[in-house]
């Protein structure tokens, strides 16, 4: 470094028609032209990373305007304006700019509204702020997001500085998610929990439709997990179904309740998952587990996976996705079905509560949750109504030993018995 840094920022190298055009030599330009023009020759001796600052030391050294907005930065922006042009021009003239990131932004921006009366500052504001980026991977001429209408909160595309620090990484090749350091016991990244690519901004990307690294999401342990219980859930229901094809139905209840119900529980429990799992576009329904949900989640699933299977094997040739009997059907009353007539529906319950605990996403977690308690309370009593039509007095004894998730609970005294469900 002793041998490569005095050449590099030995600005008597350049011409005077770059330094006039960084505003070296005159104020107020002259300070941060030169930084300005030092960070184009390291950038053309290939330094990775480097950070300019505007300003130093307290309030209206800085951009820091409490005093009075118009005065601090009118001060500052005529500081920086002319040798930041002349940074990208001179970036862009060398065959620079497509491959150099270049970032602008503060900590915060200021209030809409002065400090107090006869005080044209402005304080801090955490909720509302501008920052521009311009070269490598972006799309030049656009504005993204805005505040409201008094410039106080961003209320149109919002963007966290989880989402700034994520887009960066991703410019530099970098996965945010997968980018981490181990401390006090956990993974840690620069985006935390949070963090997603703002592709709006990224040149040759469909902000409308984005496409999420596949590692991103699946790569998450917890993620990791659901998505092997997933696969394993819909391998199972699968193969069953298959095997169940050739069997012909004899008596076929599916009205307009059925039809809407069975489209929203599929797509709640299936596309969903997968929508989450592989694009950012459930992202605004993003929420963080207390700790140990996740741990439950697994309990659940692993108890719904195995249930899932066992009543598949004992229903057998008896099994249909929708409200029919088939050709042979008969009671089943043995394995997981002696004690509880649904255990089916026990199972699919445990699996919606286990990716509700194990996805952080409020749709692609617990909207099957719901959806599936709106079918199972309206479907149920009109599945073991067509089951008395089918069997009689056979079913509503059955009905009688049995309960519709847990099993019954028999009670006696010396003088009756009685069964509590």
């Amino acid at each position: 470094m002793q041998s490569k840094a005095p050449e590099a920022v030995d600005l008597s190298r350049e011409t005077r028609q770059t330094i006039d055009n960084y505003g070296i030599g005159r104020e107020p330009t002259n300070e941060y032209g030169r930084n300005c023009l030092v960070a184009r020759r390291l950038v053309e001796r290939g330094v990775r990373c480097v950070q300019l600052y505007s300003g130093g030391g307290h309030l209206e050294d800085t951009w820091d305007a409490h005093e009075s907005i118009e005065k601090n930065h009118g001060k500052h922006g005529a500081e920086v304006d002319q040798p930041i042009g002349a940074l990208l021009t001179d970036l862009e003239e060398r065959g620079l700019l497509d491959s150099t990131l270049v970032a602008w932004g503060g900590e915060f921006g200021r209030m809409p509204f002065s400090e107090g009366k006869d005080a044209p500052g402005r304080n801090h504001n955490p909720y509302g702020f501008s920052m521009w980026f311009a070269g490598a991977g972006v799309k030049g001429g656009i504005r993204y997001g805005a505040t409201d209408e008094f410039g106080f909160q961003a209320t149109t595309d919002p963007v966290h500085l989880h989402d700034v620090h994520a887009t960066i990484l991703h410019l530099m090749g970098l996965d945010h998610e997968r980018l981490t350091f181990f401390h006090q016991g956990r993974q840690e990244s620069l985006t935390d929990v949070g963090g997603h690519v703002v592709r709006g901004i990224l040149a040759g990307e469909t902000p409308s439709i984005p496409v999420k690294e596949i590692t991103v999401a699946i790569l998450q342990p917890w993620n990791l997990i659901f998505t092997i219980g997933f696969v394993i859930y819909v391998a199972t229901r699968g193969k069953f179904a298959a095997g169940t094809k050739g069997n012909e139905s004899m008596d076929r209840r599916v009205g307009l309740q059925e039809k809407i119900l069975l489209p929203v529980v599929i797509s709640t429990s299936l596309l969903f998952p997968i929508i989450y799992l592989f694009t950012p576009l459930f992202s605004f329904a993003d929420y963080e587990l207390p700790n140990g949900a996740h741990a439950y989640g697994l309990v659940f699933m692993i108890v719904g996976l195995w249930l899932f299977w066992r009543s598949h094997v004992d229903l057998g040739l008896n099994w249909s996705p929708t409200l029919e009997t088939r050709e042979g059907h008969e009671i089943v009353k043995h394995g997981v079905y002696r004690r509880i007539r649904h255990p089916m529906y026990s199972a699919i319950w445990l699996f919606s509560i286990a990716q509700g605990l194990l996805l952080n996403n409020w749709l692609a977690g617990w909207a099957v949750v719901l959806a599936f308690a709106v079918m199972y309370f309206l479907r149920t009593p009109k599945e073991e109504e067509m089951m008395i039509d089918h069997f009689g007095s056979a079913y509503k004894d059955y009905m009688a030993e049995t309960g519709r998730l847990f099993p019954r609970v028999r009670q006696s005294t010396s003088n009756e018995s009685k069964s509590v469900g």
